[in-house]
């Protein structure tokens, strides 16, 4: 199992990497060189890091969701219980605790009379 579920999210992780992984200061070296060599100018320079910065969020988000997809679709298919789950039946332990809790101690006892 861990296997698949390593490889779904390696290949989840390349897919995004490229625009995910553009931090501010490295888009703003890439854009101050295109300024330098007179390809830009500074105005298309601010609006161009704002852009990539933009795009470098929203990537991430993608691939924060197609993450969180992939490692669902594993789990279900692995039939791992759920946070809910595991709830539910820790409730319905509690509720039958209780229940046993309240049962007359005599109904114990009357089992082991004579026969």
């Amino acid at each position: 199992m861990g296997d698949g579920i390593t490889d779904i999210i390696r290949r989840t992780l390349l897919v995004g990497i490229g625009a995910a992984s553009i931090t501010a200061d490295r888009a703003q070296e890439l854009v101050n060189e295109l300024v330098e060599r007179g390809e830009i100018t500074r105005d298309q320079a601010k609006a161009m890091v704002r852009d990539l910065m933009t795009r470098g969020t929203e990537a991430r988000n993608q691939l924060r969701d197609m993450v969180k997809a992939e490692v669902r679709k594993a789990i279900d298919e692995a039939d791992i219980p759920t946070k809910t789950d595991i709830r539910r039946l820790e409730q319905k332990i509690d509720r039958l605790t209780l229940m046993e809790e309240q049962l007359p101690v005599d109904i114990e006892e009357e089992g082991e009379g004579p026969l």
